[in-house]
């Protein structure tokens, strides 16, 4: 038989993280500290608990205990990472986060290998990978949301450093870049700009020419400013306020803009350049901890690893409001680790062949299967150990739901429960 499990979940508390976001969501006063993310799965750095018997044991401990009772078919996927294939978030955003990309799986399966073999300890600040795996992600706005999302189209770009040029050549530091930016905006596509924000890039690791750059952009930004948070010149000034003498203030004036309402949604694929810059929002990716961060940190950079690993082309793609479906909306991605979906109750869902993850916001709902009844508290999550369950919901919602794609639908049967 099917269980459902009552969860509990670790906060993060990294530095960036709002103050009260995540207990206004749960109905609980602000602890006084930043909470950055709450992770629901079974990640070891900080695996979720779930009730069972009466007492709370870690998810990730009972998944490796007995695999074939709690993931069933998905132990059988080709995954480099034993237990549930994504993990599920809620990220709360009060300043911008690192300027990052994650790898492909083929290169976090060389790059973890490598650094094995120079035995280079998983923990180590300086490591890269710390799996094999990859990490697609999307992130889906609860409210307000701020982010960058990969590089802008060749011809606005090609604009945007003709016009930056003059501002940088007034400095003798930053030849080399004023030289590469200037190929790029003769000749703009994907190779040259790779060129210039390789350029760009190692300059950044030097002085005086990082010092350089960062007060030239930061003027040219300041000249454009309107005090819009619509406008990539304002968040170049405000980035600069929480990394001030960091280069990578620089990246809205390369990077996508992104300003998402509630409900709208990015995916971000492995190799593409991004940031969060502020908002609350939930967060599924395949379960992974590999970063490679370009700027904006006070963490490990490899430039020439993230040179080897980014995408330089153009990304176009609008955010997504996903695909309706009754009191469904589902947003579907390329990965195959992961689908999330919004459920407004009351609903009937059949979940099948999956784990999942079920997280309740507004004023919280009632889960119930053909044997149990979950009462949860908005912030509240439960996990659905993989088989076919049906499940009836009620209440004000709504439920986010993590599960493998195409698993949650509509239920064929009916009848209250």
């Amino acid at each position: 038989m099917v269980g459902l499990y009552e969860m509990e979940n670790a906060i993060q508390d990294y530095h960036w993280g709002s103050t009260d976001a995540l207990a206004r969501l749960s109905g609980r006063q602000p602890q006084g500290g930043h909470e950055a993310e709450l992770w629901m799965g079974d990640h070891p750095k900080a695996s979720s608990r779930v009730v069972l018997d009466g007492h709370p044991r870690a998810l990730n401990e009972l998944i490796s205990d007995d695999p074939e009772v709690w993931l069933g078919e998905l132990t059988a996927q080709d995954l480099p990472n034993r237990g549930l294939p994504y993990l599920f978030k809620i990220l709360a955003a009060a300043e911008p986060l690192s300027i990052q990309v994650h790898p492909s799986r083929e290169a976090a399966t060389r790059g973890f290998d490598r650094e094995e073999r120079a035995g280079v300890p998983i923990a180590a600040p300086h490591r890269n990978y710390r799996d094999r795996n990859h990490k697609p992600e999307l992130i889906c706005a609860l409210e307000e949301f701020w982010a960058l999302q990969g590089f802008r189209g060749h011809n606005e770009l090609a604009v945007e450093m003709a016009a930056l040029i003059p501002e940088l050549a007034a400095r003798t530091e930053l030849t080399e870049v004023v030289a590469a930016l200037q190929r790029y905006a003769e000749k703009p596509d994907n190779v040259t700009w790779r060129d210039a924000f390789a350029t760009l890039l190692r300059q950044t690791q030097l002085d005086p020419a990082r010092t350089a750059l960062t007060e030239s952009v930061l003027k040219y930004a300041r000249s454009r400013a309107d005090g819009d948070l619509t406008s990539r010149y304002d968040w170049v000034v405000r980035m600069e306020r929480y990394f001030p003498g960091d280069p990578g203030v620089a990246a809205p004036l390369y990077l996508n803009l992104r300003h998402l309402q509630a409900g709208e949604a990015l995916f971000l694929p492995p190799r593409m350049l991004h940031a969060y810059l502020a908002g609350v929002g939930v967060e599924i990716m395949a379960s992974s901890d590999n970063v490679l961060r370009a700027g904006c940190t006070r963490k490990h950079i490899d430039v020439e690893e993230l040179l080897a690993t980014a995408l330089f082309e153009p990304y176009r793609s609008a955010p997504d409001s996903g695909r309706r479906e009754g009191r469904i909306t589902r947003y579907v991605t390329p990965a195959p680790e992961f689908e999330l979906c919004r459920v407004d109750p009351p609903m009937q869902l059949r979940i099948a062949q999956s784990a999942a993850i079920l997280l309740t916001l507004g004023s919280g709902v009632t889960v119930a299967d053909e044997e149990t009844t979950h009462k949860l508290a908005p912030g509240s999550s439960l996990f659905v150990q993989p088989g076919t369950v049906h499940l009836w919901l009620n209440g004000a919602g709504p439920v986010y739901i993590a599960a493998l794609p195409a698993a949650v639908q509509p239920a064929e049967r009916s009848g209250d429960r």
